[in-house]
């Protein structure tokens, strides 16, 4: 359950945010964290840990809050959320990527993907049991 403080600190993010829509209007962290907080921050990263994760809250709620080196704001457009969008997959992805090296897998495996190999099987396999076998391969009825 959230506590009243909590919600008052997402309304004052909200607010803020709503006169930043476009990337020219962004507001960077430090004075967004100073408006939302009602005080400035010691240390730039380890302090403003709670702005941060108030607007991933607030993303995951979708609203459409862009962030880059100039600070935060609300998509305008379409093509301004892709663009943000875009530039956190590829974050994503990148990660993902260093995980599966350390792990000396592939993503697909990291992931739990089928594999071309994988799928070949599948079908080997269900073609080989009696009646086409299981309908797991994504299709109604198991039919071919």
């Amino acid at each position: 359950m959230q506590t009243a403080d909590h919600e008052q600190l997402i309304s004052r993010l909200h607010v803020e945010l709503q006169d930043r829509i476009g990337r020219q209007k962004a507001i960077g962290m430090g004075p967004l964290f100073e408006r939302v907080f009602g005080r400035t921050y010691s240390h730039r990263i380890n302090d403003t840990r709670p702005l941060r994760d108030l607007v991933e809250e607030l993303r995951f709620k979708g609203f459409r809050i862009c962030s880059d080196q100039t600070g935060y704001w609300l998509a305008s457009t379409d093509s301004e959320l892709r663009d943000y969008c875009a530039a956190d997959k590829k974050k994503a992805l990148r990660i993902l990527k260093k995980i599966g090296n350390m792990q000396k897998i592939s993503l697909p495996a990291l992931l739990g993907q089928l594999t071309l190999d994988d799928y070949v099987r599948q079908l080997e396999q269900r073609d080989a049991a009696p009646n086409g076998g299981p309908a797991s391969l994504g299709r109604a009825g198991g039919t071919k």
